[in-house]
């Protein structure tokens, strides 16, 4: 009861305790849990370049790499950042320019196929 009535003459402290719960609540369920959209991804493919668009139309086995960067190239969710070196991209996740990096190796795949 002692408390109820120090409760009841301090208004801020029934605001407080009473309303900062909800909000919290409110504010933890606006922001977390949502779908992400176009987050730079460095990628970093030394199988091939893919300047060939070639590629599309038939099956290449030497380029599955390529097929890898096109699939990624069509979601939402990502946007690719393509770098020529691993150190580059590295500095630039350091410095948050990209969310993450994705390095396709010179023989993705042989070592695809060969698994």
């Amino acid at each position: 009861v002692k408390n109820w009535i120090t409760m009841k003459r301090n208004l801020p402290l029934l605001f407080f305790v009473f309303f900062l719960p909800g909000i919290v609540l409110f504010i933890n369920s606006e922001t977390i849990g949502l779908i992400p959209k176009d987050l730079p991804i460095a990628l970093i493919n030394l199988e091939s370049n893919c300047s060939d668009e070639n590629y599309q139309t038939r099956c290449e086995t030497n380029l599955l790499g390529c097929y890898f960067q096109q699939s990624l190239n069509r979601s939402d969710i990502i946007d690719l950042v393509s770098y020529s070196n691993a150190s580059e991209a590295t500095d630039d996740s350091k410095t948050a320019a990209v969310r993450g990096k994705i390095e396709i190796p010179a023989d993705f795949s042989i070592s695809l196929l060969n698994s």
